[in-house]
């Protein structure tokens, strides 16, 4: 008798041993949808067993080559530099309409495995995602894709365009992608100090005042690493003054200008500032209304969460609209003009004085 219960529990043991690989075997996963900064897939399988979903990142796809590199995984932690991940779309292993989303962060520029400079100040950010089902540590079955991102490192950016991915057996090789600008880019008349916008008051001006520019993105994945280009001018007069062409300071065109950039550390937001000294052509009038425009360079932002909160994306097809390249505007400032041997405009002040008066009207 004892033999026989013995039997029987391996037997029973034997069959659910069985049971089980057959459970495991019926798992599956499927791609289904790659859509800007993000993806969709859908796990499948038999009841009873439950795999580990583990989402791996590598500089090239299994088909690309014998030797890869792990870059580190999206999910269930994310531990790839310059990538911040947002898995709170991963439901439950075996289901279908597991989403994830990404930016690209500070540091990703030097990763580079992934990151290529292809000049002109444009650069592309490129990885195969690997979705796996695993028994404990045994990666049972797997999907992965190739993700390609163009990026413009200038301010004209393409529209994204979204689209299907076709599942084939272990490997998709997704149409480039095309990162846009997603944040907002404000560029405004500001004290250098403070970095506060100037209020448009008609403020009093005069000859040798020094006026300054700020410029940042104040949301989204990027920030702001150098101005590119930046010409002033008069509304009223169409004068105007060339003070940076192609990162270079105009010295023809401008008696005096600076340019700086800072970035103090994760919590702040790049910010750009300008400050220069116009023309005495500016001064024939009795005021004028000063504009500017030109274009800035990107670059990924500090990978600080609570500044830069992941935002989970609708990952919808897009329509395919290119879009329009819009370079930066300078907000019009009116300033009334103080000739220099007026002793009556007791109002007088500089600009930076003004400036410092605004108080914390876009405080950083």
């Amino acid at each position: 008798m004892k033999l026989l219960i013995t039997l029987l529990s391996l037997f029973a043991a034997a069959k659910a041993d069985n049971d089980r690989a057959l459970q495991i075997a019926d798992w599956s996963v499927t791609i289904d949808t790659v859509v800007a900064q993000g993806l969709t897939f859908t796990t499948g399988g038999g009841a009873g067993t439950t795999p580990n979903v583990v989402i791996k990142v590598y500089n090239i796809c299994r088909k690309e080559g014998i030797t890869r590199l792990d870059k580190g995984q999206f999910y269930p932690t994310d531990t790839v530099a310059g990538i911040l991940v947002d898995s709170t779309g991963v439901t439950t292993p075996l289901a279908g309409g597991n989403a994830i989303s990404f930016l690209f962060a500070e540091g990703i520029a030097q990763d580079t495995d992934l990151y290529t400079p292809t000049g002109a100040n444009t650069a592309t950010v490129e990885f195969c995602a690997e979705i796996g089902l695993y028994e404990d540590t045994t990666l049972i079955n797997f999907a992965e894709v190739k993700l390609t991102y163009n990026v413009n490192l200038l301010t004209a950016f393409a529209a994204l365009t979204g689209y299907t991915v076709t599942q084939a057996d272990d490997f998709n090789d997704a149409a480039d992608q095309v990162v846009i600008f997603d944040g907002t880019l404000e560029a405004y008349f500001c004290n250098p100090d403070t970095k506060v916008i100037m209020p448009n008051d008609a403020s009093i001006t005069t000859q040798g005042s020094l006026i300054s520019v700020c410029f940042r993105a104040s949301d989204g994945q990027f920030e702001i690493s150098d101005i590119w280009d930046l010409a002033i001018k008069d509304a009223d007069t169409a004068l105007e003054q060339a003070v940076i062409s192609g990162g270079v300071i105009q010295s023809l065109s401008t008696p005096y200008a600076t340019k700086t950039c800072t970035d103090a550390d994760i919590n702040d937001t790049n910010v750009c500032v300008v400050t220069l000294l116009l023309k005495a052509d500016f001064y024939d009038f009795t005021a004028l209304t000063l504009t500017g425009n030109g274009n800035v360079i990107l670059e990924f932002g500090d990978a600080k969460p609570l500044r830069r909160s992941l935002r989970l994306r609708a990952l919808q097809a897009d329509t395919g609209s290119t879009g329009q390249e819009e370079p930066f505007m300078v907000e019009p400032q009116v300033f009334t003009v103080a000739g220099n041997s007026d002793s009556s405009a007791t109002g007088m002040m500089s600009l930076a004085a003004i400036g410092a008066m605004a108080g914390a009207a876009l405080a950083l």
